[in-house]
């Protein structure tokens, strides 16, 4: 009969979790898990051991790598020794850790388990055939007896008097911990796998289930088992049995990947940049839980809420009678919250930027993340894209708040979208910072949305800002360059959103950013004062308290409350926090003893320092004075220096711990932080326990957070500041922050046999290497060949780390260090003969090699060392080294490298307007397509991008070349790529070049149209500063001055309109881009081109101002001539341009010398190159789909610089406004002094020096401006 009912339960059990399982998720209804899935392992000690082995060993790992392929990890919590290390039998396994010498850590075990399991979200239990250790209910002296009561006592102090409870008391410790989990606390994902101890052939005996295999134990723990086994059963929770490993390892498979698949979908990679961004919004929203996870609503905090929603719902799309709604909202919106904002105007809810301030800790991340998760609810149609700043290491740099916020705008309102680049720059990292920021005021003018950045004061950097970018910023500005001071001045911010975009920023009111946007007109500034209320405080302090049965005396608590501090509710958070964890360590007098200890603060920072003593006092263990090991004295060739007063206290393992988390890069994992420890010393019996680990864990709290990945780090930047002041207080210790640098460098560099121990390594390794100066070391880390074959394959998805490479290089050019050299080196060493190819393996011993892989392709790295020449400003090197990959013949995956070589040679020399080189790589390219598809090797849609963009590159170069038969046949073939419905910037491409085609064969109307089109697009994606817009504008312009309209004057401003346009994009484009000499000349031709263009408009006109105008562009086309093309004569429409009728007075353009310097209009030489190499083709026009992008500084020798003091005679302001802006041709050139000395010019000379060729123009024009005008005022 107790077969058929255990029968009959389980059948009940399976339906019920059925039941349950389909209510929670198959509606939906859970909450999407964005933090790392650790389930608390719960079971009996000693019993199962080998099913828990197995686990560990097999199954634990593989839902682990599932989890990492998500951006998160798989670590259940184990608290418990698994193993019988003592060698007991099975009978006397059953027994708690032993302790440790001076640990109280064992006897917390009960309330450490409980405080881990409130903080879980899930629950694994594992039962078998043993109940524990329990009580009994007469008096006993039994060691375990005693030990299990000092537990029991220690959890009811600690919040959890129910333990002591009669029904409770005499409950074995894993019992106690299922109640706690199921029936006690918030609903967890609980999953329970019971051993089916029925004998085989023996299923319809009358032996009950549950009490095979007992028999040797005593009647009273086999009823306490079947009790405790049939409450689980009937709380319709998932209830699995096994009978043998491969069933355990079956079931748990199948539940927890089910579990993962739901909590942790996979991230769409092509959703944004990288998909190292779309894990950064994993930790985003992994930031917005825990934020709301803390905050506590209040009256005071409601009215704040209700302004955040009027502000954020003029963005919303409306319907007809919505804007009646919206008024009436926020009508009774404003009424609520009158008395806190009556000086608020009406007016103030139409600006663009609402700015919420105040103190460090006052609790405005929380108010945002709560405003946010509620008005997402109601308002799922409004985009909302937060970014929380210091959640990452990228998450500082200005670029990756831009880049994400614009790639996921761009996903709102176009999808999720393939990759495409019409131009190098978006090929290349770092991309331009110009073109980032316009990029992000193009993606806010798509469509309503509201963009939070919340911690604008952590932004602190601009990674990868390039030093032409820095000193263009820093000239535009009058200031010496600063990236930080960029970033903090909000030079990158839009100067005007528009109206349907609103930004909400958070900071504080002591940072540069609140002075910066405080001083902005378009924006609304609010100051949060923190809490107020006495309740509202008292909440927030329970919440952190988190012990609902701990009763505080009347007279500490009011104490606590009146404190000035508390208006903080980080204040309020540390000490219930504290409340929570010190009292297990001390008497209660000795414990409140502390609390006022902690009230005499007048800082937050203050506080955070006596915290962190009392932690590393209590939790510390032994001095480091008793570390014996020599392993600690062996991680630096220098001994660690020694603290003395006031930090004498700050040594040991736990003040280690922080120490490492503090100074890491990203954060370290658990089981890096607890190598490392043993690495410094913490080994044999000084080695810290799971359970020592826990309970520091548990002390921790909030304040250390676990990301999705796995990585620990601060999550309060009040926290890193101390540690900040601690480090820099402590005496002698100079050094200190040098001693864990090398401590973290000496450890990333053990051998890495996963690519995720790769990707660890390149991220923390090179970092600590820089910052302690250890640049050979950091040499070899970038020169070695694992590394970069990891960083070949993966760059594209880890943008962050293209940007450290980058800057790693170019710290490494100025130094010495030959990246050329390095790179070719490496190259030539995984050159493998012919015909060994396959053959051929490093072993791990010697490089480090993760085990089963070759050598790496080199197709692949010669096309990552291209983007990283370039952008070292090595553009003929790379040139080089990616014309040698292209020469190899592939087949299958490597053909698809090869296509890919060929495809950006193509797009590399489309830029450089090398169109014979252009037009044989194109063909190359599409030959090796088409090889490939037909083959079988490849899909045709995996290679489609690339085809079409080949393509697209062929019709441009048969227009260029006036080869217009074929073009129709290339741009039918173009349209069945169906790249028009791939990407908005795939079809603007297509529009321009069937806009060129018609206007090639005059069909002018048709060709407008379709520019039109594709200028439009373009300016949506790119926004109306980028070379691609003024490229599409310049042949607008062009069409335009052919005279298809009847108004010719009209036309004749548009066109002009649209040349000045481009000018002014180009000119920006060549001074804030960062881009090297020979990436910019194609831009610098360009602009010759449009400056004359311009110039011929403007001498049509009638103005005699307009005509002087003209005569300034045209000298400065001609300078810019000059400068592409030295010693050439200038070309012959231009010549013929300026020879026109100035004033009256009939004058020519005097011919420079060959190889002579020309002068501007102000009469400013400029210094170019004149070496050959340096020469570029006189290609008359240049192709609409030509691209730039930035580069760091050339690395080439500087000449001396000499200043220029040939402007003999200066002009007023009322001539300079007539003539227009002087030409500055030094403005346009990306780097100055690249021509070699040049005379210094004397007044003693002068005499005898004639002066340059084309100064009598601008006299004779200023003269004639004076015979008509006067003398100038400066002269009389």
């Amino acid at each position: 009969m107790q077969c058929l009912e255990a029968r009959n339960l389980i059948h009940s059990a399976e339906l019920k979790a059925m039941k349950r399982t389909t209510l929670q998720w198959g509606g939906h209804s859970a909450p999407r898990l964005a933090s790392p899935l650790q389930p608390y392992l719960c079971y009996v000690p000693g019993d199962l051991q080998q099913e828990l082995a197995y686990l560990k060993a097999h199954v634990f790992p593989h839902l682990d790598s599932l989890c990492q392929a998500r951006g998160t990890c798989f670590r259940p919590v184990d608290i418990q020794r698994t193993l019988n290390e003592d060698g007991d039998d099975e009978g006397s396994g059953h027994k708690l850790q032993t302790p440790q010498a001076g640990s109280t850590a064992y006897h917390q075990q009960l309330k450490i388990s409980l405080d881990l399991i409130n903080s879980s979200t899930s629950f694994f239990c594992l039962l078998g055939q043993h109940y524990g250790s329990f009580l009994p209910k007469g008096p006993s002296e039994s060691l375990d007896h005693v030990e299990l009561e000092q537990n029991l006592h220690g959890a009811a102090r600690g919040g959890y008097p129910w333990v002591m409870e009669d029904k409770h008391r005499s409950c074995s410790l894993t019992e106690l911990e299922i109640t706690q989990a199921v029936f006690r606390g918030e609903p967890k994902r609980c999953f329970f796998y019971f051993r089916d101890c029925t004998p085989r052939g023996e299923e319809g005996s009358q032996e009950a289930v549950f009490q095979i295999g007992l028999s040797s134990a005593r009647e009273h723990e086999r009823q306490r088992l079947w009790e405790l086994k049939s409450r689980i059963i009937n709380t319709c929770l998932p209830v699995r049995f096994f009978k043998n490993l491969q069933e355990l390892e079956e079931l748990v498979r199948k539940d927890w990947t089910g579990i993962i698949d739901h909590t942790h979908p996979v991230p769409e990679e092509c959703s944004i940049s990288g998909y190292q961004d779309s894990l950064e919004l994993w930790y985003h929203e992994s930031h917005i839980q825990a934020l709301c996870h803390a905050f506590v609503p209040s009256t005071q905090t409601t009215e704040v809420l209700g302004l955040l929603d009027a502000f954020a719902s003029q963005s919303e799309p409306r319907s007809d009678d919505s804007g009646l709604r919206l008024l009436r909202y926020v009508s009774v919106t404003e009424s609520l919250f009158l008395p806190l904002f009556s000086d608020t105007d009406k007016r103030d809810l139409e600006k663009s930027i609402l700015l919420i301030s105040g103190e460090r800790g006052s609790g405005k991340s929380s108010l945002a993340a709560w405003w946010l998760q509620n008005f997402r609810k109601r308002n799922p149609r409004v985009p909302v894209i937060p970014y929380f700043c210091g959640t990452s290491t990228s998450s500082r740099d200005i670029r990756s708040v831009l880049r994400q916020c614009t790639a996921e705008l761009r996903k709102v309102f176009y999808g999720n979208l393939p990759e495409w680049a019409d131009g190098l720059e978006g090929c290349i990292e770092p991309r331009p910072l110009l073109a980032e920021m316009e990029a992000f005021t193009a993606a806010a003018q798509l469509g309503p949305c509201v963009v939070l950045l919340d911690g604008l004061d952590l932004l602190t950097d601009a990674l990868g800002l390039s030093l032409q970018e820095a000193i263009f910023s820093s000239s535009s500005f009058k200031l010496p360059f600063s990236a930080s001071l960029f970033v903090k001045e909000l030079r990158w911010l839009p100067v005007a959103l528009p109206s349907h975009c609103k930004l909400i920023v958070t900071t504080t009111t002591t940072d540069l950013t609140y002075k910066s946007l405080s001083s902005r007109s378009d924006v609304q500034v609010f100051t949060w004062p923190g809490i107020s209320d006495p309740c509202v405080q008292h909440g927030i302090f329970r919440r952190h308290l988190a012990l609902p049965c701990k009763e505080l005396p009347a007279l500490l608590l009011q104490r606590i409350m009146g404190r000035k501090l508390c208006r903080l509710p980080v204040f309020l958070a540390v000490v219930g926090g504290e409340l929570r964890t010190c009292g297990m360590e001390r008497e209660e007098e000795e414990e409140y003893e502390l609390i006022e200890e902690y009230m005499e603060v007048d800082s937050v920072s203050e506080l955070w320092a006596k915290v962190i003593r009392r932690w590393v006092k209590d939790y510390g263990g032994p001095a480091e004075d008793s570390l014996s090991s020599s392993k600690r004295l062996d991680t630096s060739t220098a001994s660690r220096p020694a603290s003395s007063s006031p930090a004498l206290e700050l040594r040991g393992w736990v003040w280690d711990t922080l120490c490492l988390i503090h100074i890491s890069r990203a954060g370290l994992t658990q089981d890096e932080v607890l190598a490392l420890l043993e690495d410094m010393g913490h080994c044999s019996s000084l080695r810290i326990q799971a359970l020592e680990w826990a309970r520091l864990r548990s002390a921790f709290g909030p304040w250390v957070q676990e990301k999705p990945n796995g990585l620990l780090c601060f999550s309060h930047q009040s926290v890193s500041q101390t540690m900040e002041l601690l480090l820099l207080g402590v005496v002698d210790q100079q050094n200190s922050r040098s001693y864990f640098h090398r401590v973290l460098a000496k450890f990333f560099q053990r051998p890495c046999k996963t690519p995720g121990g790769w990707l660890r390594m390149l991220e923390e390794l090179p970092w600590h290497l820089a910052q302690t100066g250890s640049f050979e070391e950091l040499h070899r880390v970038l020169t070695h060949s694992e590394a970069m074959d990891f960083l070949s394959t993966s760059a594209r998805q880890y943008p962050q780390l293209r940007l450290d490479l980058a800057r790693y290089w170019t710290m490494l050019s100025h130094r010495g260090y030959d990246p050329v050299s390095s790179l070719q080196r490496l190259l030539q060493q995984n050159d493998p003969p012919v015909g060994e190819d396959e053959e051929l393996f490093i072993t791990e011993v010697q490089t480090h090699t993760v085990a089963g892989r070759g050598l790496p392709d080199l197709r692949k790295l010669s096309l990552f060392f291209f983007d990283i020449l370039l952008c070292l400003g090595k553009t003929t090197e790379a040139e080089n080294m990616l014309s040698q990959a292209a020469l190899q013949q592939a087949d299958g995956n490597r053909g698809r490298l090869l296509l890919e070589v060929h495809h950006m040679l193509a797009k590399f020399y489309i830029h450089m307007q090398q169109l014979e080189e252009a037009e044989m790589y194109c063909s190359r390219g599409l030959e090796t397509a088409a090889s490939l598809t037909a083959s079988g090797s490849v899909r045709e849609e995996d290679v489609r991008m690339i085809k079409g963009q080949l393509l697209c590159f062929q019709c441009q170069l048969e227009l260029e070349r006036g080869r217009l038969h074929s073009v129709p046949g290339i741009l039918k073939e173009i349209s069945r790529t169906g790249l028009m419905s791939v990407h908005p910037c795939a079809g603007a491409t297509l529009s321009v070049l069937e806009g060129l085609y018609k206007r090639s064969v005059g069909e002018l109307s048709a060709a407008e149209s379709c520019l039109q089109a594709a200028l439009v697009s373009r300016r949506c994606w790119y926004g109306s500063e980028h070379p691609l817009v003024a490229a599409v504008e310049e042949q607008l312009a062009d069409i335009r001055t052919e005279g298809i309209h009847p108004d010719k004057d009209w036309t004749q401003r548009k066109a002009a309109e649209l040349y000045r346009h481009a000018i002014h994009v180009r000119e920006a484009v060549t001074q804030r881009w960062g881009m090297t000499f020979d990436l910019s000349k194609p831009i610098l031709q360009d602009l010759t081109n449009t400056l004359l263009k311009l110039g011929k408009v403007l001498m049509q006109s009638t103005s005699k101002a307009e005509k002087r105008e003209a005569l300034s562009l045209l000298q400065r086309a001609a300078d810019l001539s000059h400068l592409l093309n030295p010693g050439d004569p200038p070309p012959t429409d231009l010549e013929c341009a300026i020879n026109a009728d100035i004033a009256g007075d009939e004058k020519t353009l005097s011919r420079a010398a060959p190889g002579s310097t020309p002068t501007s209009t102000a009469g400013q030489l400029s210094e170019f190159p004149t070496s050959p190499e340096s020469q570029l083709p006189g290609e008359s026009n240049r192709g609409t789909l030509i691209s730039t992008h930035s580069g760091s500084e050339r690395a080439a020798q500087q000449p001396k610089h000499y200043p220029d003091r040939t402007l003999t005679r200066p002009w007023s302001s009322f001539q300079t406004t007539v003539f227009g802006p002087q030409s500055d041709i030094r403005s346009l050139v990306p780097r100055a002094g690249l021509c070699g000395p040049r005379k210094i010019w004397s007044r003693e000379s002068s005499a005898t020096r004639p002066l340059p060729a084309r100064c009598p123009i601008q006299e004779e024009a200023v003269k004639a401006l004076t015979r008509q005008m006067g003398t100038p005022v400066h002269k009389r």
